[in-house]
């Protein structure tokens, strides 16, 4: 068996770009197939429409989307064996405007493993300022995103790619078994050094 690094990647509204890894157990020789699972669960993640009900696509606008997915098989020192790409051409349906850049959706990976060792995360793009209410991220958008992220990694699982938390120090790894999504925003303040800025300026009188 072998550790795959799935890097799922795309645009933002600015021009930068954001990404998000999983790490997945499957047979060696195989990161051409890992990439193609991949990308249809991301697929499913962004737009489907099977049980259980959400999607990714209607919270983010036409100028975000999934670009594609990057897969690299790791050898037992982690170093990257191989790698395969799928392309994709994904976008978001909603109008409304994006928020910041900096502002990201924690959703984490949970394993049986009780302590920190048994958990991830995934950081995903700031959806659009409707999302947010009192705050935080509206209850709805909550569990729809947690949904969509829930049918992206059985989608994993199915394809008999499954998702697991790697750990880097041992070579080991622990299966995700669940998914949650919080209702408070996370920051990527790498996002946000991308971004050009441009300044307004006046002197004292």
């Amino acid at each position: 068996m072998a550790i795959y690094r799935v890097t799922i990647f795309g645009h933002m509204q600015t021009g930068e770009e954001w990404n998000t890894t999983w790490h997945v157990n499957k047979v060696s020789g195989e990161a051409d197939q890992v990439a193609t699972d991949g990308a249809d669960a991301v697929t499913a993640a962004w737009s489907g429409v099977t049980s259980p009900t959400g999607r990714l696509d209607a919270y983010y606008s036409a100028d975000l989307g999934v670009d594609g997915v990057r897969c690299d098989e790791l050898d037992s020192s982690g170093l990257n064996v191989a790698q395969a790409v799928d392309t994709l051409a994904l976008v978001g349906t909603s109008t409304d405007e994006l928020l910041p850049p900096n502002v990201a959706v924690g959703v984490s990976l949970r394993t049986n493993s009780p302590t920190r060792f048994g958990r991830g995360r995934n950081f995903l793009p700031s959806p659009v300022v409707t999302t947010v209410l009192a705050q935080k991220l509206d209850t709805t958008v909550q569990t729809a995103i947690k949904n969509a992220w829930l049918r992206g990694l059985n989608h994993m699982s199915s394809a008999s790619s499954p998702v697991v938390i790697f750990h880097r120090n041992n070579g080991g790894f622990d299966l995700v078994t669940a998914v949650d999504v919080g209702d408070v925003f996370d920051v990527q303040n790498d996002r946000r050094n991308q971004q050009v800025e441009t300044r307004v300026r006046s002197a004292l009188s």
